[in-house]
């Protein structure tokens, strides 16, 4: 018969007892980011953690386990839904139908995590290079993109007048293969500067 859990209190016993059906040495913890309703945190001795929680308390005996994985991964995190009948009934659940599916997701998260690695790194291999290139450059980071700024402010020896700016700006696209460049300033500034760059 399902359990039906109305307080947070019958639900964190219930994932206490999920956890020990388990047999991977798991633990419980709170689940701050769960506003909705009850839910509680299931984390083994590998790292690996689950979401428990109650969806809809208008169904109390129907719970939902997604895994849970960290925000800056750019997929989908499994879950399935379960009928609260035991905890033996959830953990058996938990092991055959999401476990397999948290691992798949957790090598295409770490797969994904790779790339972006080797391709900032990538990034700031061109940004180095162009900050060679223009001494001075501010170099700053934005999500899968690198922006290269450099400024250059002179008066014009003997003459009176406004101080004249030369500007640079690069943005390094996400994989560091490829930069567009917007310039502007004095002609003779930057044809000089864009010589230069071309001679790299």
């Amino acid at each position: 018969m399902p359990q039906e859990m109305t307080t947070q209190e019958q639900f964190d016993a219930f994932a206490d007892e999920v956890a020990r059906k388990l047999g991977t040495h798991c633990r419980t913890a709170p689940n701050d980011k769960y506003v909705r309703g009850l839910a509680r945190l299931i984390i083994d001795d590998e790292g690996r953690a689950l979401n428990l929680c109650q969806p809809d308390d208008r169904q109390p005996a129907r719970l939902k386990v997604s895994a849970a994985l960290p925000d800056d991964f750019e997929v989908q995190a499994p879950s399935i839904g379960v009928t609260a009948s035991s905890a033996r009934h959830v953990a058996r659940e938990i092991t055959r139908r999401l476990y397999p599916l948290h691992t798949e997701i957790s090598q295409v998260a770490a797969q994904l995590t790779a790339r972006k690695e080797a391709e900032a790194r990538d990034r700031r291999a061109v940004a180095e290079s162009l900050a060679e290139a223009l001494p001075g450059a501010r170099v700053q980071e934005q999500h899968r993109r690198t922006d290269v700024y450099w400024q250059r402010a002179s008066q014009p020896q003997g003459q009176p007048g406004p101080v004249q700016v030369d500007n640079v700006r690069a943005v390094i696209g996400a994989s560091g293969e490829s930069v567009s460049v917007e310039v502007s300033g004095r002609p003779r500034g930057i044809v000089a500067m864009l010589a230069a760059l071309a001679e790299r």
